[in-house]
């Protein structure tokens, strides 16, 4: 009986140390950062990978820039070949460095290089080959809102515009992502639906969107550098529906 009693508190450690679903992850560091990851991880049950070091402590501070956070917080190959497409998704959406830095100009293009140069490249590399990304976005993106957190949530979106990862989806894939964009209409003052929207568009050749920006150069540049003049949403929303009716 005494060796069972003494064995139970390792049992214990154990179960903490393995349950990365967001609620236990970090005891310590930036408040925002760990409400955040709490906040993801109480709505999905998924595992996400734990980041040696995050926002607010001791070892954050010692960084020397962003290059050291990004070594800091690169996803291993090793974790992310083996992680469900849902758990690699909940992983780069939460990453620390992209979570510092979304103020920065320019988001899309940053994000774009987090993901396929920078701390998410290895879990970028196992998404292009999953064939349930779409399956494991929408998830994600129908569980969330902008009441989750504004960041993560428009890091979903950034997602949905990275013209790498929907060259891969088949058009019904892409017609399902935009289907479910243009169903929740929670657009109003953020572009990132729009930019999203639109780059569904351009990778399946909607022809109907693409003669739109022939006669439109100036938008050109959100979709394909992340930055630019963005087409309004009403524009971009009215060749969406038609886009997933056909």
């Amino acid at each position: 009986m005494k060796k069972i009693l003494l064995f139970l508190p390792f049992l214990a450690f154990c179960f903490t140390s393995c349950n990365n679903s967001g609620d236990t992850m970090y005891s310590e560091g930036d408040s925002e950062y760990v409400e955040m990851v709490s906040r993801v991880g109480s709505i999905f049950s998924d595992e996400m990978y734990k980041y040696p070091i995050i926002p607010g402590t001791d070892a954050w501070y010692e960084l020397k820039g962003i290059d050291d956070m990004q070594l800091a917080c690169m996803i291993p190959a090793s974790w992310a070949s083996t992680a469900s497409t849902q758990s690699l998704i909940l992983t780069i959406i939460t990453n620390p460095v992209i979570s510092q830095t979304h103020y920065y100009d320019k988001q899309l293009l940053q994000f774009n290089r987090f993901l396929t140069q920078g701390a998410c490249m290895a879990a970028d590399k196992v998404l292009q080959t999953r064939d349930d990304f779409a399956d494991a976005w929408l998830t994600v993106y129908k569980k969330m809102s902008w009441e989750t957190n504004t960041d993560v949530y428009s890091f979903v979106y950034d997602l949905a515009s990275m013209r790498h990862l929907l060259l891969n989806l088949s058009l019904a894939d892409q017609k399902r992502m935009a289907k479910a964009i243009v169903e929740k209409q929670d657009g109003g003052k953020k572009c990132n639906p729009t930019v999203a929207l639109g780059n569904l568009m351009l990778c399946a050749q909607y022809a109907p969107f693409l003669s739109f920006l022939t006669d439109h150069p100036e938008y050109v540049d959100v979709f394909e550098l992340g930055f630019g003049r963005i087409p309004t949403e009403e524009e971009v929303f009215g060749f969406a529906k038609g886009f997933v009716s056909e």
